[in-house]
């Protein structure tokens, strides 16, 4: 299916997607507080940290996300629900899947209970439910309070925090949303990956490898962030969990400015183009600190000099990239447009979706807050690979052209050789015509004179002298023939036309075989290269050559017409045909033919049966200069 088929159904269906489906709550949510602690010393113990609460420490959330950014404390938040009419059971949601240990703890008659802990720290297998997100099972029993308390541990990282209660229908319906967009949006991705794949295997370009790992990375990266990276492809290992967003995105930020380079055709002679080397070289650096088996909880703070020191690198290399495209779009380099285009629309969507997460957003959209991310970057991806089917589509022309070119150069060598052919033939032709011919003829006359004049005395010399005239009158023609030969000597004098004409009539009144012709054109043959002409003249030379020697025929037909663009020719007898197996070879002295078909790239079609003569017919196209 062409990209650009592709490309309209993707767009139809997201925007199916953002106007149908919606974010499904629950018709009665149960009334509960949210409350939240900051935990500095991060020593209480749960005991301690549901006493303060008891004593108001805690602060209600007036809203249901929290965002302290880099923290060096530990939080504790409580979720308090009120009394609900019969029981019910809920999924209380915290929707960040990158907080490193979470302690969940149940209050029974004041007291907390420990029920799992949980994190990035630790297997997903210890998750109670199968999710991205953190997902807790709140069952309410009628007419009950219930009140179930979190101690959330992502110190010396950023911490954004969104808490969210939903019935377990509510919950179940919206997964099953998630998995769907998630499954059609990842199939796009594999489908573009694919054709990229494809174009480098054809083109064996570079560039189109690095298009494939720079999506391919930041692609891990949406879903190291969403969390879906360690539901489904390393559960068991906690170690590459918590390092997993940060390693791809170093790891994509090499890739994107390898791509990015080769995309806009950066020159290794710009300003930018070191500056942008070095940021990779640390980019790499950073890719193996992350790898390194480190105890993280040993670190402390140490550990936010490699975050922090990301993200100054992402901004210098932001801004490096943006002046090297804003450099080769003062060029008029095409590609630059094309990746404005593809920034553009991820910011677009990388946007919408933060603000949504945020509780700020111009319009309301299920997929556009949750998907918005995925649905910049295969936008992106397209935009890209619009450009890289341009590219593609200019080195195939460019390609073809070449062959053109290198093809048109052969046919002036050929036609060079053919011409300096052609000439040396005719410096032989006018040598054996003009001068040997001549001597002939003189020692011919000699003889002759000889004869005449002073008969020789014996009756020996006189049968000597006309064998020997006979055999100078069979040199002359022998020398004549190969001289006509060697270059249609009939053409020069008379013109292509008469001396197909001559030819034919010449065959006739020999008694050898009765032939017509009738030729049509040619009433200009000054706008045919002289080549071209001789090569058409020798082929029917050989053709009614071979009629005579082989085909046992009475009756032979030329048929020689100009059409504007093309050339025909038509040979006939009614001989004795030529064997089936000679039909579609090149038996009888045929190579020659086809090789001048060929040649001049004509057709040349053969039909014979037994018995019955042969039909050859050619057509050349008409090579005027």
């Amino acid at each position: 299916m062409p990209l650009l088929a592709i490309t309209r159904w993707f767009i139809l269906f997201c925007a199916i997607l953002c106007l149908c489906i919606r974010p499904c709550i629950a018709q009665s949510n149960p009334m509960y507080t949210l409350h939240l602690l900051e935990d500095s010393s991060r020593n209480y113990t749960p005991e301690q940290a549901y006493a303060l609460y008891q004593q108001g420490a805690f602060t209600e959330m007036e809203q249901t996300s929290f965002a302290p950014g880099i923290t060096t404390s530990v939080y504790w938040l409580l979720a308090d629900f009120y009394p609900v009419a019969s029981s019910t059971a809920y999924k209380l949601v915290i929707g960040n899947a990158h907080i490193n240990a979470i302690d969940y703890y149940f209050l029974i008659d004041s007291s907390p209970k420990h029920v799992i802990t949980t994190g990035d720290h630790y297997p997903y297998r210890q998750r109670l439910v199968a999710n991205p997100l953190f997902v807790f099972p709140v069952h309410i029993e009628k007419d009950a309070y219930s009140r179930h308390l979190f101690r959330i541990d992502k110190h010396n990282e950023s911490l954004q925090l969104s808490v969210q209660v939903e019935t377990a229908d509510s919950f179940y319906t919206r997964n099953t949303n998630n998995a769907l967009i998630n499954g059609v949006l990842t199939g796009v991705m594999l489908l573009i990956l694919a054709l990229g794949v494809f174009l480098f295997i054809t083109t064996k370009e570079k560039l189109y490898a690095y298009y494939v790992l720079h999506i391919l990375l930041a692609w891990l990266w949406v879903i190291s962030d969403k969390g879906y990276g360690y539901q489904h492809f390393w559960p068991d290992s906690p170690f590459f969990a918590s390092r997993a967003r940060p390693f791809f995105s170093v790891l994509s930020g090499i890739a994107a400015i390898q791509f990015i380079q080769a995309f806009i055709r950066q020159e290794k002679q710009s300003l930018y183009y070191k500056p942008l080397k070095w940021v990779q070289a640390l980019y790499g650096f950073f890719a193996i600190l992350f790898v390194i088996n480190l105890d993280i909880n040993k670190l402390g703070w140490v550990l936010t000099i490699p975050l922090v020191s990301i993200l100054i690198l992402a901004a210098v290399a932001i801004l490096l990239l943006a002046l090297s495209t804003i450099e080769r779009l003062r060029k008029g380099e095409q590609m630059a447009f094309f990746l404005v285009g593809a920034v553009l629309t991820t910011l677009v969507f990388y946007i919408s979706e933060v603000m949504a997460h945020s509780g700020i957003s111009l319009f309301s959209s299920y997929v556009l807050s949750n998907f918005g991310i995925h649905i910049g970057l295969l936008a992106e991806a397209l935009i890209l690979m619009f450009g890289l089917s341009s590219r593609f589509n200019q080195y195939r022309k460019d390609r073809e052209a070449l062959l053109v070119a290198i093809h048109k150069k052969q046919d002036e060598l050929t036609e060079q050789v053919f011409a300096m052919q052609e000439q040396e033939r005719k410096k032989i032709a006018d040598q054996l015509h003009d001068e040997v011919g001549s001597l002939l003829s003189v020692v011919s006359l000699h003889i002759s004179s000889i004869l005449e004049k002073s008969p020789p005395t014996t009756t020996v010399a006189v049968p000597a002298l006309n064998t020997a005239q006979e055999a100078l009158g069979s040199a002359a023609t022998l020398v004549r023939n190969i001289s006509h030969t060697l270059t249609p000597i009939a053409i020069e004098k008379y013109g292509f036309k008469r001396a197909v004409e001559n030819l034919v009539t010449s065959i006739h009144t020999s008694g050898k075989l009765s032939i017509e012709s009738v030729i049509i054109g040619f009433d200009n043959p000054a706008t045919y290269p002289v080549t071209f002409l001789n090569d058409i003249f020798r082929s029917l030379q050989e053709l009614i050559t071979n009629i005579i020697k082989h085909a046992e025929a009475t009756h032979a037909y030329v048929e020689l017409i100009e059409h504007e663009d093309l050339i025909n020719v038509m040979v006939e007898d009614n001989g004795k045909g030529l064997p089936e197996a000679l039909t579609f070879t090149k038996g009888y002295g045929l190579e020659n033919l086809y090789s001048k078909v060929y040649y001049h790239k004509g057709i040349i079609e053969i039909n014979s049966t037994p018995g019955k003569g042969t039909l050859i017919i050619i057509e050349l196209p008409a090579k005027k200069i």
